[in-house]
């Protein structure tokens, strides 16, 4: 048996987004341990971030070290991120004081439950 964290990498405009899928629930068989992780280019301690699909979704989390952890997460927000980052295009990053913008391949094969 072959089990596995997924993680996914976004870069643009000076910022980056790391997603860490736990699909195969490596750390619980119940739930998933995913992860976000924001490096946002001048705001690098922000307490909260939002991201915006050019379809107008919005996924909204908050960071602690730049990082928003999935079980702290609204189930929502994380649903609604992982739909952008499948079906690709713009998304833009933006925090109170900084933001970047995206430009995603669609990434189909995406496991991020």
């Amino acid at each position: 048996m072959e089990r596995g964290l997924n993680t996914y990498t976004a870069r643009g405009d000076g910022g980056r987004v790391t997603v860490v899928c736990d699909p195969d629930r490596v750390y619980n068989p119940v739930k998933a341990y995913g992860n976000i992780v924001v490096d946002m280019p001048r705001h690098r301690d922000a307490a909260r971030v939002v991201f915006l699909s050019s379809t107008g979704a919005q996924a909204a989390f908050e960071l602690a070290n730049g990082i928003a952890v999935q079980l702290e997460a609204e189930a929502e927000s994380w649903q609604r991120l992982t739909e952008m980052m499948a079906s690709g295009g713009q998304i833009g990053v933006v925090t109170a004081e900084d933001s970047f913008i995206l430009d995603m391949e669609p990434l189909r094969q995406l496991r991020c439950s």
